[in-house]
């Protein structure tokens, strides 16, 4: 099997980080597997969600992701991005329009994440 190729990517510019962290109203998080499970967050609890989000990027291994969050403004699409949980570092990838981002999620994030995937 090919290793993977690794690429340092860029985080989330700070105009489009502050609009996640202090702007959103709603976010719903879709596991993948081992069974599509799901969360749906608003108000305070999606502030806390936020939290979770790290300013630095992450090294993207461009494997396969666990889930998806959908992050909502007064119920629009704000921006979306798949979440990898790895055993060194977790992070989530974003997409918005065409461009990517890759921003760490923070230890108490990557935890949470992985304990709901259960």
């Amino acid at each position: 099997m090919p290793l993977l190729a690794q690429q340092k990517a860029i985080a989330l510019p700070q105009k489009m980080f502050v609009a996640l962290r202090d702007s959103t109203t709603q976010a719903d998080v879709v596991y993948h597997f081992p069974a599509t499970n799901s969360l749906s967050m608003e108000g305070r609890n999606v502030r806390m969600f936020n939290s979770f989000v790290d300013t630095h990027s992450a090294t993207d291994t461009i494997k396969k992701a666990d889930g998806f969050v959908m992050w909502l403004i007064n119920g629009r699409e704000y921006l979306q991005g798949d979440f990898f949980l790895g055993e060194k570092e977790s992070y989530f990838r974003f997409k918005k329009d065409t461009l990517r981002f890759v921003n760490k999620l923070t230890e108490q994030g990557a935890q949470f994440l992985k304990q709901q995937k259960r």
